[in-house]
């Protein structure tokens, strides 16, 4: 097997050199090598909205989603409270999770 790797430019050739080191140690180790591979922090956000996602299109009212996601005791108590946070922060999650349904999941195949 001959590996060949070219450069245009400093600034690209860190972006080339990680998955040459994945490479490297998959071959060594025979295993993925976790310092290698950092967890993603868009994953938790993105999981989220495909749960409001699936929970609107099983006609669940927001009130619902709520408890589901911040617990019974939670939405009995801030539902109705003056700063209507919890409403708020639910309806951006659903219109969130809409927008990822119609198309804005595509951005996430883009990201730097």
């Amino acid at each position: 097997m001959q590996l060949r790797f070219c450069f245009d430019g400093m600034e690209r050739a860190e972006a080339g050199v990680l998955p040459l080191r994945r490479l490297l140690a998959l071959h060594r180790y025979r295993r993925f090598g976790k310092a290698l591979y950092p967890r993603d922090p868009a994953i938790g956000r993105g999981s989220l909205l495909l749960r409001v996602h699936d929970a609107l299109c099983d006609g669940v009212s927001q009130r619902e989603l709520a408890s589901i996601l911040v617990g019974p005791d939670n939405v009995e108590r801030d539902w109705h409270h003056p700063s209507d946070s919890l409403r708020s922060r639910i309806r951006r999650l659903a219109r969130q999770a809409k927008a990822m349904a119609l198309g804005g999941y595509k951005d996430l195949l883009i990201r730097p």
